[in-house]
């Protein structure tokens, strides 16, 4: 799962806990599906909060993402609820 900040950079994400991943994104977790066949999780109250806008995440998901976003992979969000289930 790769992080992509909304100040720009990105890094892998390590601790793939439920806890650790709405601390990254800073809130409840939505999921997005992407045209590309990956899924993008963003923090569902993110534009309540007035986060910034993650422009690398915007134009992969093609609608407005704010806030830190974490990228996976159809393979890697199923190991992830298999592991957290």
């Amino acid at each position: 799962m790769e992080v992509l900040l909304y100040k720009g950079g990105e890094y892998t994400l390590k601790d793939d806990s439920p806890d650790n991943i709405r601390k990254v994104i800073g809130g409840p977790i939505e999921l997005i599906r992407l045209l590309n066949g990956k899924s993008m999780i963003v923090n569902e109250e993110g534009l309540l909060m007035k986060l910034g806008i993650n422009y690398q995440a915007s134009d992969m998901a093609q609608i407005t993402i704010v806030g830190n976003a974490i990228l996976t992979s159809l393979e890697e969000l199923q190991k992830w609820d298999k592991k957290h289930s």
